[in-house]
């Protein structure tokens, strides 16, 4: 199976981005998404942005994967 996570950016430059996912600063590749600056919300898979996302859908994300580490 395989898990998307969302992930805020908190730092931008041409050769990593440093997002913010359930606490903890990940490191992810730069490529193609355009658009991504700092405050943006992605759809994270290992280190690849997959999609970019509101704030809102991130937070309804986080709610079913918390719920489902709880069951």
């Amino acid at each position: 199976m395989c898990i998307t996570i969302p992930a805020k950016i908190i730092q931008k430059n041409k050769n990593q981005i440093v997002a913010l996912s359930r606490g903890r600063k990940i490191k992810i590749k730069p490529i193609g998404l355009a658009g991504l600056n700092k405050g943006s919300w992605i759809l994270v898979y290992g280190d690849i942005p997959l999609k970019k996302i509101s704030e809102k859908e991130a937070n309804e994300i986080e709610k079913i994967l918390t719920n489902d580490r709880k069951n």
